[in-house]
């Protein structure tokens, strides 16, 4: 079994921050069928994401909001 999916049968619970709801990568990974690689890729060109405790968490909208064009790199 891949580190990832090690991983992604710890549950990790929602946060909220600011009113507004992370989800842990790991969850967001395997939701939307992407791995780490791409996570990071994405981060590294304007996803939003907040970090605690050394994890990564990713509000969804934010994630949609990435996705359509109207947050992050626009090259």
């Amino acid at each position: 079994m891949t580190r990832d999916r090690l991983a992604a049968a710890v549950v990790y619970e929602p946060i909220t921050i600011g009113g507004r709801v992370y989800k842990h990568r790991y969850e967001i990974q395997h939701k939307y069928n992407m791995d780490r690689n791409v996570v990071a890729s994405n981060i590294a060109h304007g996803l939003p994401y907040e970090e605690v405790d050394g994890e990564i968490y990713i509000n969804e909208h934010d994630l949609h909001r990435y996705f359509s064009g109207e947050i992050g790199d626009k090259e």
